[in-house]
């Protein structure tokens, strides 16, 4: 299987019932796909998608230490994604910090709240084609966990080209409202 299957992800049709069901871990670095047992997908996930799809993320039992959690996929089209993810503690020694995250290189915003801390962010561009990443990284006093969830919503998610197209023409309008206003004399 090449790599681009081994991270295949939401939607490319047939790689959901290939993707293997074991997390690749170096040291306290894991990277998950779409099967494995931390990373759980339901909804459209058979190409080609023409709806929502979510999925369920996390870890249960993690041991002491600092750790890096990744969490890849590939979609089959463009749309806008968005994640949450939270602790949860019982007791000493369950405790999990989370040091930082990004989603897609867009640092997600972590709020304390005493012992149970969360993180999110929404409105994530999703482009088809592209590997998609959710990196958490934390540390954790022993046996902790935290759970959350991805979901992805296929749409219209305009090009760089159109985002350019989109500035200028607000520019040149701006302009041209600028230029009324200025010759515009009262009496």
């Amino acid at each position: 299987m090449n790599k681009k299957l081994a991270f295949a992800a939401f939607a490319v049709a047939g790689v959901m019932a290939s993707t293997s069901a074991s997390a690749a871990c170096v040291g306290n670095v894991c990277t998950y796909v779409p099967g494995d047992t931390e990373f759980q997908t339901s909804g459209d996930t058979t190409f080609p998608i023409t709806g929502q799809v979510s999925a369920d993320i996390g870890r249960n039992g993690v041991g002491s230490g600092t750790f890096t959690d990744i969490y890849q996929f590939i979609v089959d089209i463009n749309g806008i994604g968005s994640g949450s993810f939270s602790t949860s503690l019982s007791g000493p020694g369950t405790n999990i910090d989370f040091t930082s995250a990004t989603f897609n290189g867009l640092v997600v915003t972590l709020t304390p709240t005493g012992d149970i801390e969360f993180g999110g962010r929404s409105g994530i561009a999703i482009t088809a084609g592209a590997l998609n990443q959710l990196i958490i990284n934390y540390t954790s006093d022993g046996l902790g966990s935290y759970g959350g969830n991805l979901s992805f919503t296929p749409g219209a998610v305009p090009e760089p080209a159109a985002w350019a197209l989109m500035i200028g023409g607000f520019g040149m309008v701006g302009g041209t409202l600028r230029r009324r206003r200025a010759r515009v004399q009262f009496a």
